[in-house]
């Protein structure tokens, strides 16, 4: 009786090392894919940063054209300020001169 347990127990034993075999390589394998995957969507989101990096140089380049034309333009607004407020003290001026004589 205790060889004829032995042979089950050992029997069953090889069908339990055999399943788990079977699943240790359908988990190796889904693993595999997953980091397939996963190395994947990285790659994608790399391309898309590497896009949105272009974009945001180009924007940063406009912005610098715009900010070189805000300043010409508050150039000219200040020097044409200063002309008039001259122009105007000028003006105060004489007719300071002309009301004391």
């Amino acid at each position: 009786m205790s060889k004829e347990i032995e042979k089950l127990i050992k029997n069953g034993f090889k069908k339990t090392d055999a399943t788990i075999e079977k699943l240790s390589k359908k988990t190796d394998t889904a693993i595999e894919n997953l980091a397939t995957m996963t190395a994947r969507s990285f790659e994608k989101v790399d391309t898309r940063l590497d896009k949105m990096d272009g974009r945001l140089d180009k924007m940063d380049g406009r912005l610098g054209k715009m900010d070189t034309r805000l300043d010409h333009i508050e150039n000219l607004l200040i020097r044409d300020s200063i002309n008039r407020i001259e122009r105007l003290e000028e003006r105060m001026r004489v007719v300071e001169t002309a009301v004391e004589v």
